[in-house]
């Protein structure tokens, strides 16, 4: 990566993403919000996010990345467990040598043509999802922890998953399957804990998002609406325009 240069913004799907730094400095915009990463950090990209990076001009950024999604339920419930509090892009940087040296063996693999690889490639995948899901929980705060059934911990869970999986949710009901309640119920506890409705946070994540990906100029507005599951392009532009005060094309 050469000095100063931006990564443009991208959105990430169903994957995760690991960014491991080698050397300089820089910084990780997640959604945002912007975090410092140096030699030795792996920053960690969730489903759904959108980010760029910017290298430092005095200490050049070189780093290495993989993303991938995951189809072990195991694993995958796991990784989806290190997701919630973690909305601040600080929370998700951690150091593991053993991590960055297995990246670097996958970003190799993917190189050379040799027998057997993609039963190597998902070793090393297992491997460095395993590792990860350990690492993060080392770096949990035990004491810190809320009670499963707390009103302010339910809803920061909620607004979490639905940040993370903003471009798959196409009904706000599923969220009962997810968190093991009453869809009633969870929505009665959201609006007396935060002043505002489930389907206002959902809508208000949906045009934020919506923002980004039309500032990035690589989707159309109907590419978007699709993505965001509106019926529509036009319930999308409306909505966009009651919200901004102008429309999709004009961003």
């Amino acid at each position: 990566m050469q000095s100063g240069e931006d990564v443009g913004q991208h959105p990430h799907l169903n994957w995760f993403e690991f960014t491991s730094v080698s050397k300089g400095c820089g910084t990780v915009v997640t959604n945002g919000i912007e975090s410092k990463v140096k030699k030795g950090d792996i920053f960690l990209s969730f489903p759904c996010d959108i980010h760029n990076i910017i290298s430092s001009k005095s200490d050049p950024l070189e780093y290495d990345f993989i993303a991938f999604y995951c189809d072990d339920e195991h694993i995958k419930n796991a990784l989806d467990g290190i997701i919630p509090d973690r909305s601040d892009g600080n929370k998700r940087i951690f150091s593991d040598a053993d991590v960055s040296m297995l990246i670097t063996s996958v970003i190799n693999e993917t190189a050379e043509d040799n027998t057997l690889s993609d039963i190597m490639m998902q070793s090393l995948l297992t491997q460095i999802a395993v590792r990860t899901i350990r690492a993060f929980e080392t770096k949990t705060d035990k004491t810190d922890v809320k009670p499963k059934r707390d009103a302010t911990s339910l809803c920061y869970k909620v607004m979490n998953y639905i940040d993370s999986h903003i471009f798959s949710i196409t009904s706000l009901s599923s969220l009962a399957s997810v968190f093991g309640y009453n869809y009633s119920y969870i929505s009665d506890v959201f609006a007396k804990t935060t002043s505002f409705t489930i389907a206002s946070y959902y809508s208000e994540k949906r045009l934020e998002r919506a923002k980004l990906l039309l500032k990035e100029k690589r989707l159309t507005a109907t590419e978007i609406a699709s993505l965001l599951n509106y019926s529509s392009v036009y319930s999308f532009s409306k909505a966009y325009k009651n919200k901004f005060g102008y429309s999709p094309k004009s961003t």
